[in-house]
């Protein structure tokens, strides 16, 4: 803060210091003193980890899982997560009721991971970072909101069925699955 925004908001109503400030300072009669502060915005916004908040959801991938290389060598994949809630009606019977719709974000090796181990329909956990996101499109005139879960974690839901793991070397990972040509990085 600069000196001259610096104030006594003790002060008695009349103080210079109170006085000199941007925004003034009123007496309500009872003795007690209000400022107006004004605080100019920052030009840069910077979030914490503690400001996230972070997510759990059980649902199954609703896309393809599309992974890419950036330029700069970030392995991103992103695909649609759908969480449908269930309940029962009064005869006991299960029904769906709303679905939400995610775009799940995994980076780095999570993401080649994901790519090469979960597929369309497949019933997952995910835990991450979550946003909403508003859009627009200036041609069409449409808006919307994006719910976006930028993952930690990700793994197939076993209250659904099985699933094998294979561990991944962190020096080497040339085709885990076997689907394309080199070594495998696998490890028991």
């Amino acid at each position: 803060m600069s000196e001259s925004s610096k104030w006594d908001l003790n002060a008695p109503a009349n103080s210079p210091d109170l006085n000199a400030g941007p925004g003034g300072a009123t007496s309500n009669g009872d003795g007690l003193n209000t400022a107006t502060v004004e605080i100019q915005p920052s030009s840069k916004l910077r979030t914490f980890a503690s400001d996230a908040v972070n997510i759990t959801v059980r649902g199954r991938i609703g896309s393809d899982i599309e992974y890419r290389q950036l330029q700069s060598g970030t392995k991103l994949a992103r695909c649609r997560l759908a969480v449908t809630r269930r309940g029962r009606d009064d005869a006991g019977n299960w029904h769906d009721a709303s679905t939400a719709w995610y775009t799940l974000k995994m980076w780095g090796q999570l993401g080649e991971n994901a790519s090469k181990s979960l597929m369309k329909g497949q019933p997952v956990v995910a835990t991450g970072k979550f946003e909403v996101n508003e859009w627009s499109n200036s041609e069409t005139g449409n808006r919307g909101t994006e719910l976006v879960i930028t993952a930690q974690t990700v793994g197939h839901d076993l209250g659904y069925g099985v699933t094998e793991y294979q561990r991944v070397k962190k020096d080497s990972f040339a085709d885990p699955l076997g689907m394309g040509q080199g070594a495998s990085a696998l490890t028991q």
